[in-house]
């Protein structure tokens, strides 16, 4: 995972020395959400040939992607540390009234042509930071169910990293979409997004319900939800 991001570093530092390089350009406007969060992204991605001169059916790209999550309500989020997610025992779940997080990553893009109007791509953050206001923090017995009145105070996770499962740290999201070619140069797409969203204690450590003090300051929350989006290539 750590020579991907590298060589996906490179290639975009590479086409950012000419600024013509960085055409043709994908941004776009991408919705996802459902009864639990609401998602909204921008972007901006670069796709290479993999084949100079040649147009390919598979091409990656890497990009830009600030996304902004919003739960609108009562929502539970777990224990995140890997090494503490391994068993039941060691998990703890708190909840905020509603929780809100905005992160820019940068992102690797895969795109695979089936015709000429359409794909299906897959996307996923790599790295980045996030920020968001700091909330009430809530202890819960069970998924939606406070025990006692907020016990402290949380915000968004600050470093985004993709590390794989639960060693991930931060808020990312990854995508996996059919677009379609309404005109030369814009698309819509369909399809669905998982978002990882991490907010982190004031605190080093916490007090949980067995009454044990416990070194975590870490929780996550992971969603799935439907995507519809739209694309402009910039020539």
């Amino acid at each position: 995972m750590i020579k991907l991001i590298t060589i996906t570093l490179a290639l975009l530092a590479f086409q950012t020395t000419n600024a013509k390089g960085l055409k043709p350009l994908e941004v776009g406007l991408n919705l996802n959400g459902n009864t639990g969060v609401f998602a909204p992204s921008i972007y901006a991605i670069k796709y290479f040939n993999l084949k100079k001169g040649k147009e390919t059916k598979f091409n990656i790209g890497g990009g830009l992607r600030f996304t902004s999550s919003n739960t609108g309500g009562c929502k539970d989020f777990i224990t995140a540390p890997a090494k503490l997610t391994g068993s039941e025992a060691t998990i703890d779940t708190i909840g905020f009234d509603n929780a809100s997080s905005n992160a820019l990553n940068l992102m690797l893009a895969l795109n695979y042509r089936i015709t000429r109007k359409l794909n299906v791509e897959f996307n996923i953050d790599l790295l980045g930071a996030s920020f968001g206001a700091e909330k009430d923090v809530f202890l819960r017995n069970k998924p939606g169910i406070d025990v006692n009145n907020a016990f402290g105070k949380a915000k968004p996770t600050t470093t985004n990293v993709l590390l794989v499962g639960d060693n991930d740290l931060g808020t990312l999201s990854s995508e996996l979409l059919v677009s379609y070619k309404l005109l030369p140069n814009f698309k819509v797409k369909l399809g669905g997004g998982f978002l990882f969203t991490e907010h982190t204690l004031t605190t080093d450590k916490y007090t949980n319900l067995a009454g044990v003090s416990v070194d975590n300051n870490r929780f996550r929350n992971k969603n799935m939800a439907g995507l519809l989006g739209f694309a402009y290539t910039i020539n």
